[in-house]
């Protein structure tokens, strides 16, 4: 679906309207005047600030009784499929007749909407999406109800079980529609279902169903570059010939004539308001763009003469990719450069052995090829980096959405039996330790994991005994030649709704129980739950977005309970992949927003953990056909020219802090340097709205991103340090990253967000995403010294704050 065709706001002078239908949610919000809509046979006179909704394919007229300006604001049905939770769920929301609501909200949520439709400030429309699905939020939060609302009648009626009919061919358009199946599940015959239908739209219900199939082909004819066929088979139509006959019997033309001619109109639809009209909406509301709603201030009272220490988790593993990315220049400059910056200790290599690196042809037993493998490892020790060597397989794939992938190649050995891969890692340690030393390769640290692990352990993945088997070989291998070195088990991707808590500690318990038990337990944090579904009687599993937005926090509690019950150490836990998303097309990887999360989650939930990866260091290691722009939503920690997104400046300041942690709260963490010295990081983290949840993950355009975000979520704190130098004076250093400073995001929209940029441009981008530096001098009162920080959303900042003397 695309973002912006969910949308249409029209204002309308002296509005009139004949008796008609659409599958769209239609709000209707009176600016000026009265008018009549008549649903059925009953008519509703609202005048100003009224609103109402009409609900989905309801049969209705406006007419102007009074000279009139007239909103329309219509929600593509498509949005509510994915939000509804029950098909008969539905809108009552009509305040000239509900006095007992408050509507309150809706009304201000209006006014800001059409402000921004007849003023146009901005350079995009982003705000105005964020707004309308505040408004959606609103709808359906407050004036959404269902058969198991008191405020209507316990048996379906015909509204309610027009809504059903609706709901079920908006989600089963690509699909087989049956009125009898449907009748079925309602408990009703065919023909009274068929009767009702054509009562309450006036249009038969096999000719509703071409029109709703129409109007999702329209979307692909205008919005991708599907083939006539292709766009017949996503919407439901046998053939290209049915699409293009039912196309013709409505719009009088054919698919590809309607996307000849209509395409161009679509690339900016301007709303033409008269310019009276304007005058009046800008003097009536208006909106003041330099005044933004800030949220009462939050006061926080620090005795700075208590602390504890502070465990630097954030910075201890970058993961670098598989072997062959190593051995790009490009990637293997941006290794250094991170490594300068930012200072992490060790780099994790993704399946050491696979068929890119030519180590074995799965069959011959000796004789292995370490080559690439060794010159990969030869770049990370000369340079210092401690290399982390993990052996799960996973495919060799550039992730989209959780759902689709770029490019997918499984390059996995496919062993002939046990003797090839239990020689193949005899032969490895001991060639890393004549290469490299014992010592040196005792620093390192292994991994290997039961999810897709190698084909060939005697079909481990389905037998937990031999793969408890296949990790004892394993270690018992590496601490022959290394002692002091490190193996661990990888416990997966998550615990929250992804796999059974209870088979993840069966399979821990039993590795533990082993004499050559794990040195670690390695957890892969990405904010997902299962979805379960079935395609063709067959039962699938996959995978959707978490809204937990402690996601972390209950994965960590969760596997915290595991190791408790076996009695395993806090400490043996690390976090060896972590962020926002899977997708590599997904440009929040690029906002401050994943900075600000980063942020937080090592403040509220990673204090305790030994190490908190961060998930791939460079957009080199994501890098596809399509990644032809400055920015690609990449899940590096710089872009492929170096830019350094937010997230790099995020830890960089964690990365000031002192090493005593004084106090922390839902938006700080104060710290102490040295004696009267301390660094503090401030946060404002909003959350997306339920616009994300609905969108691909691979956003199409960084307007799509933001507006996911309401702009105006501002926060204003007051930090006071008790125990201070009394009557004292202070400088306070700060950094600032926000949409003003340091984000790549709002740079390059600067240029239109043009893929085409010169090199003189793209080195202007890298020079100018860097944080905001400032300095100010404050002095204590008494003992007492008080920082008042304004914080944007998601902006976050870090404050050094030393004596004048």
């Amino acid at each position: 679906m695309n973002s912006f065709n969910q949308f249409k706001v029209n204002v309308y002078r002296n509005i009139s309207e004949p008796q008609h239908l659409h599958t769209d949610v239609e709000l209707l919000y009176i600016v000026e005047g009265t008018i009549n809509v008549k649903i059925k046979d009953t008519v509703f006179t609202l005048g100003r600030d009224d609103v109402m909704v009409i609900n989905s394919s309801i049969q209705h007229s406006i007419e102007t009784v009074e000279k009139s300006i007239v909103c329309s604001i219509m929600y593509d049905y498509q949005i509510l499929v994915h939000m509804l939770k029950k098909p008969n769920s539905f809108f009552l929301c009509n305040s000239s007749v509900d006095k007992t609501k408050s509507y309150k909200e809706i009304i201000n949520s209006c006014r800001d909407i059409i402000y921004q439709e007849v003023t146009s400030f901005k350079r995009t429309d982003s705000l105005k999406y964020s707004m309308l699905y505040k408004l959606l939020d609103e709808l359906i939060e407050h004036h959404m109800v269902d058969d198991t609302n008191t405020e209507i009648s316990e048996n379906f009626d015909a509204d309610e079980k027009l809504q059903i009919i609706i709901h079920y061919v908006h989600t089963n358009y690509q699909d087989g529609i049956s009125l009898s199946d449907l009748a079925k599940q309602m408990y009703t015959s065919t023909s009274t279902l068929s009767r009702l239908f054509k009562k309450q739209t006036g249009t038969y219900f096999a000719e509703y169903v071409n029109q709703v199939r129409t109007r999702y082909a329209i979307d692909e004819l205008l919005y991708t570059e599907k083939n006539m066929t292709k766009i017949a088979m996503d919407c439901g139509f046998s053939n290209a010939s049915a699409f293009t006959k039912v196309f013709r019997d409505i719009y009088n033309m054919a698919p590809t004539e309607y996307r000849q001619k209509m395409k161009g109109q679509v690339e900016k639809n301007t709303n033409n308001i008269d310019e009276d009209v304007k005058k009046i909406i800008q003097a009536d509301y208006k909106w003041n763009e330099t005044s933004v709603d800030i949220e009462p201030k939050v006061v926080e009272e620090i005795d700075v003469k208590q602390s504890s220490d502070l465990k630097r988790s954030w910075n201890k593993l970058f993961n670098v990719g598989f072997i062959h990315d190593i051995l790009n220049a490009n990637v293997q400059y941006h290794i250094q450069y991170l490594a300068k910056e930012i200072g992490f200790t060790y780099a994790r290599i993704f399946m050491v052995f696979n068929t890119k690196t030519m180590v074995s042809d799965g069959v011959t037993v000796g004789d292995y090829n370490f080559d690439m493998i060794f010159e990969a490892l030869d770049f990370l020790v000369e340079n210092r980096i401690t290399p982390w060597l993990d052996f799960t397989n996973r495919p060799y794939a550039n992730v989209t959405n959780s759902e689709e992938t770029a490019w997918f190649e499984d390059i996995s050995i496919k062993y002939k039996d046990r003797r090839v891969w239990e020689n193949l890692y005899k032969s490895f340690f001991r060639s890393l330790v004549r290469r490299y030393g014992e010592k040196e390769v005792s620093r390192w640290r292994f991994e290997v994991g039961m999810e897709g692990v190698h084909a060939a352990y005697t079909n481990l993945t389905d037998d937990r005994k031999n793969f408890g088997e296949a990790f004892s070989c394993i270690s018992k291998e590496l601490k022959a030649v290394a002692p002091d070195a490190q193996l661990g088990y990888c416990t997966g991707a998550g615990v929250t709704g992804t796999v059974d808590v209870s088979d993840l500690e069966k399979d821990i318990a039993m590795l533990y129980a082993q004499e050559n038990k794990p040195d670690f337990l390695s957890a892969l944090f990405f904010p997902y739950m299962t979805k379960h579904y079935t395609v063709d009687s067959v039962k699938k599993t996959g995978f959707v977005r978490s809204a937990d937005r402690d996601f972390e926090g209950h994965e960590f509690e969760k596997l915290y309970g595991i190791m408790d019950k076996l009695n395993i150490p806090h400490e043996k836990l690390v976090v060896s992949e972590w962020n926002i998303t899977v997708s590599n097309q997904n440009y929040l990887n690029d906002s401050c927003f994943r900075g600000c999360v980063l942020i937080r989650n090592i403040v509220k939930h990673a204090m305790e953990a030994e190490i908190f990866g961060m998930w791939i260091a460079t957009d080199w290691q994501c890098n596809s056909y399509s990644a032809r722009r400055v920015i690609n939503g990449g899940g590096g920690l710089v872009s492929k020219e170096t830019i350094r997104k937010p997230i790099f400046y995020a830890l960089k300041m964690l990365n000031r802090l002192g090493s005593k942690v004084i106090a922390r709260g839902d938006n700080y963490i104060v710290t102490r340097v040295a004696d009267d010295e301390y660094q503090i990081i401030c946060f404002n983290t909003v959350w997306y709205n339920s616009s994300y949840f609905i969108d691909a993950e691979n956003q199409s355009t960084v307007e799509d991103a933001k507006a996911y975000f309401d702009p105006h979520d501002n926060k204003k704190l007051e930090i006071k340090l008790k125990g201070v130098s009394e009557n004292s004076g202070y400088y306070v250093k700060k950094r600032t990253v926000n949409q003003d400073n340091g984000s790549i995001i709002d740079e390059w929209a600067k240029f239109d967000n043009d893929s085409r940029l010169e090199r003189s441009d793209v080195k202007f981008l890298r020079d100018k995403c860097v944080p905001d530096l400032s300095r100010t001098l404050i002095k204590s009162k008494g003992n007492v010294l008080t920082l008042n920080i304004d914080l944007q959303a998601e902006e976050f900042c870090a404050l050094h704050i030393f004596p004048e003397f």
